[in-house]
C-alpha cells in the first residue's frame, strides 16, 4: 500500500490527484463498543465489502474510554488498532483517526475526567497531549494513516467556549501531533454548528492549526425552514458550508452526506447522497465521507445510547444485514463516475464573484448566516460562481461583491467599498432591514455609492411586492412576491445619481443602480430581500428573486462559458489550461423534472461521460437536456 499525500487541492497518490471517496465506520455490531468487542472477523468483512465499492478511506472513532481507560494509554487498544491498521492495509483503506471522543452518536466520557475542562485544565492537557503523542509516534511512518483528527465535534461533548480558548486548545493538539508525526496532516472535526452559531471554533482563527478542514454536515439539524431532503436548500447547505470553510486549506466533507432513513424513503436519500456528493465536488471539497458505513445491529435498538434516539439506527448506507441502501448505490455510481476526471489535468475557473463575510460574523451569527446562505443559492440560481471573502481582505481581483440583507459592517469597510466601486468594481449592496435599536451597517459614503440621499428606514408592509421598472436580464415583467417580513424595516431614499430599477408594493424606490462614482457601477436593494427569502419554506419554487443576481452578472460582465436559464440547474465548469477540453457537471438541485436549455459561448464536441459514452459527438453549442428529479449529467467538452 503507497502512502497518500495531502497536496494543495486534492489528496495524491502515486503522483496522481484523487477525491477521496470513503465512509465513517463502526461495527453493526459492536457498535460503540468497536475496540472492547473486537470481532475482526465481522471488520474484515465490511473492508472487504468497502473495497468492493470503491471506498478508500475510513474515519473510525477512537473512544476516549477505549485509548484510555486508565490515564495510560491501553496496551490493548493500541494491539487492536494496530490490527485494524492492518486489516485496512490489506484492503488497500486510509484510515482517519478522530481522537478525544467525545461526541458519536451520543457523548462518552471517561470516569476520570471528573468534570475538569477539556480545554482548559492544565493537568488535562497534559494526559491529552501524551495521547496524541503517543498515537502519533507509534504511527508516525504506517501508509495506511490518512490524517490525525483531533476531535469529532468537541463542543457537543465539552461545550461551547471562547475563540481564544478554543484555538488555544487546537493549537495544543495540533502541535502534540506533529512533534511525533510530521508526515501525515492534522485537522479538527466541524460541525454546521460553526456557521449557524458561535462555539468558539472558528476556521478563520484556526487556519494555522489545520492542514485541512474536516466538515461534518447535517441539513436535517441545521435549516431554518422546513424542507424536503432534496429540495434546494437541503441540498445546497453543504456546498455553502464548504464554501464558507474555504480560507485558504483545503476542505473534506469528513462526514457527509449523512441522512437517516427513518426520516425519508431509502430511494429519497438516495437522490439526496446523489445531489449533496456532486454539489460537494463542484463547490470544492476534496472528497466525501458519508456518515455511516452500516446501520447497528437491531440488538442496541431498545438501549442506550438507540433507545431516545430511533433516528440513529438508519444512517448507515448499508442496512444491518450487509445490504446496500440507495446512498451506498449511488456512492458506488459516483465513485466510478469521478475516478474518470483527470484531476491533473481538469480544474474549476477562479469565482470573479465574492460574497462578503462580516467581520463580526459571530458577533450576529444567527441573525447573518441565513442572509449569506440564501445569497449562496441565489448566485447558482443565477449560475455564478463565489468566493467567500471575509471583511477587509483584497477585494480587487473580483468583478463583482455581494452584500447581502446586510446587517453589520464596520467603518472600514464602507471606504474599502467606495475604493472599489471607484476603480471599476460592481458592488451589490442590500440593506439588512434592522429594526430601531439593533445593529444598522450603513455608514460613511453611503449616498455617494449609490447615488440616493437616505431619509430614514421605516417598516416595510406585511407582505411585500418588488416590481420591476427596468429589464433584469429578462424581456418579461418581474414580480416578487414576499408573503412575510417580519422583524424587519427598509428604507426610504431619494434619487441622487442613481437610476430606478424597481418599487415596492407602496411604490418607494426598492432597487437602485448608480454609475456615477467612478468606473464601477453600485447597485442597492433598499429591502432585505435575501432575509424575506429566509422566513420562506421551498421558497424557490416559483420565486424569481434570482433575477436580481441575473442581472448584477450582466452588469459585472461576468465571463461564463455558458448561459442557462434554468434556476434549478447547478453547473460546474472545469477546464484545462489551453480551454481546449473541459467538463460540465449539471446537477438538478429540485425534486421535479426539468428540461433545460444550456447554451455553449463555442461549439464543442460533445462526449456524456455520465452515461459511459466512448465517442464525441459533432460540434454544437446549444444543449437540449431532461432532467429527471435529482439528476445528473457530466459532459466532457472538447473543441
Amino acid at each position: 500500500m503507497d502512502p497518500i499525500r495531502l497536496g494543495e487541492d486534492y489528496f495524491v497518490e502515486n503522483n496522481r490527484r484523487v477525491l477521496l471517496v470513503g465512509t465513517n465506520y463502526m461495527p453493526s455490531k459492536a457498535f460503540f463498543r468497536f475496540w472492547e468487542d473486537w470481532n475482526r472477523v465481522e471488520i474484515e468483512n465490511d473492508l472487504r465489502t468497502m473495497e468492493s465499492m470503491g471506498i478508500r478511506a475510513v474515519r473510525v472513532p477512537l473512544f476516549w474510554s477505549s485509548v484510555q481507560p486508565r490515564v495510560a494509554v491501553s496496551r490493548k487498544f493500541l494491539q487492536r488498532f494496530d490490527e485494524f491498521l492492518e486489516i485496512a492495509q490489506e484492503h488497500n483503506i486510509y484510515v482517519m483517526p478522530f481522537l478525544f471522543v467525545g461526541v458519536c452518536v451520543d457523548t462518552w466520557d471517561v470516569p476520570w475526567r471528573r468534570g475538569r475542562n477539556i480545554y482548559t485544565d492544565p493537568e488535562m492537557r497534559k494526559i491529552e497531549c501524551k495521547q496524541a503523542e503517543t498515537l502519533a509516534a507509534r504511527y508516525a511512518n504506517h501508509p495506511a494513516i490518512l490524517a490525525w483528527d483531533i476531535s469529532d465535534e468537541p463542543y457537543y461533548y465539552a461545550g461551547n467556549t471562547d475563540a481564544k480558548t478554543a484555538t488555544n486548545w487546537v493549537s495544543i493538539i495540533y502541535n502534540a501531533l506533529k512533534s511525533r508525526d510530521k508526515t501525515h496532516p492534522v485537522t479538527l472535526g466541524f460541525d454546521n454548528n460553526h456557521i449557524v452559531e458561535d462555539t468558539g471554533f472558528q476556521v478563520e482563527k484556526l487556519v494555522s492549526f489545520q492542514d485541512f478542514f474536516s466538515l461534518c454536515a447535517y441539513p436535517i439539524y441545521g435549516l431554518k425552514t422546513p424542507e424536503a431532503h432534496t429540495s434546494m436548500r437541503s441540498t445546497y447547505f453543504t456546498s455553502f458550508f464548504i464554501k464558507f470553510s474555504d480560507v485558504g486549506k483545503p476542505v473534506l466533507l469528513s462526514e457527509g452526506p449523512g441522512t437517516t432513513t427513518t426520516w425519508t424513503s431509502p430511494k429519497r436519500a438516495g437522490d439526496y447522497y446523489k445531489v449533496v456528493m456532486y454539489s460537494s465536488f463542484v463547490n470544492g471539497s476534496i472528497g466525501i465521507m458519508p456518515w455511516i458505513f452500516i446501520d447497528y445491529d437491531s440488538e442496541h435498538h431498545g438501549k442506550f445510547p438507540l433507545d431516545d434516539k430511533p433516528y440513529e439506527t438508519s444512517f448507515g448506507i448499508l442496512n444491518s444485514q450487509g445490504e446496500m441502501k440507495p446512498p451506498a448505490e449511488e456512492l458506488r455510481k459516483f465513485n466510478q463516475t469521478i475516478t474518470k476526471i483527470d484531476l491533473g489535468k481538469f480544474h474549476f475557473r477562479k469565482p470573479e464573484c465574492a460574497l462578503l463575510i462580516p467581520r463580526d460574523y459571530y458577533k450576529h451569527v444567527k441573525t447573518i448566516w441565513p442572509r449569506l446562505f440564501e445569497a449562496f443559492i441565489l448566485a447558482k440560481e443565477a449560475h455564478i460562481e463565489l468566493g467567500f471573502v471575509r471583511e477587509g481582505a483584497d477585494l480587487t481581483g473580483y468583478k463583482l461583491v455581494i452584500v447581502p440583507s446586510s446587517c453589520v459592517l464596520r467603518t472600514s469597510a464602507w471606504y474599502a467599498l467606495r475604493t472599489y466601486v471607484e476603480q471599476g468594481g460592481n458592488l451589490y449592496f442590500s440593506y439588512g432591514g434592522s429594526p430601531i435599536g439593533s445593529p444598522n451597517p450603513l455608514g460613511p459614503f453611503f449616498d455617494e455609492i449609490f447615488g440616493v440621499s437616505l431619509q430614514d428606514r421605516i417598516a416595510p408592509m406585511s407582505s411585500e411586492q418588488i416590481s420591476f421598472t427596468a429589464n433584469v436580464a429578462s424581456s418579461n415583467p418581474v414580480k416578487l412576491a414576499y408573503p412575510k417580513t417580519d422583524g424587519a424595516s427598509c428604507l426610504e431614499i431619494e434619487l441622487k445619481t442613481g437610476t430606478e430599477h424597481a418599487l415596492d408594493a407602496r411604490e418607494n424606490i426598492a432597487l437602485v443602480v448608480n454609475k456615477a462614482l467612478g468606473k464601477g457601477t453600485a447597485t442597492l436593494a433598499t429591502h432585505p430581500i435575501e432575509y424575506y427569502l429566509s422566513m420562506m419554506p421551498d421558497a424557490y419554487i416559483g420565486n424569481e428573486t434570482f433575477r436580481v443576481y441575473e442581472m448584477l452578472a450582466e452588469q459585472a460582465e461576468l465571463i461564463r462559458p455558458f448561459r442557462c436559464a434554468n434556476p434549478f440547474l447547478e453547473i460546474g465548469w472545469m477546464e484545462t489550461e489551453t480551454q481546449t477540453d473541459a467538463i460540465l457537471i449539471m446537477i438538478n438541485h429540485e425534486r421535479m423534472g426539468i428540461n433545460p436549455t444550456v447554451s455553449l459561448l463555442h461549439d464543442w464536441h460533445i462526449r456524456n461521460v455520465s452515461a459511459g459514452d466512448s465517442g464525441f459527438s459533432n460540434a454544437c453549442k446549444e444543449l437540449e437536456l431532461s432532467f429527471e428529479p435529482s439528476d445528473i449529467k457530466i459532459l466532457n467538452l472538447r473543441r
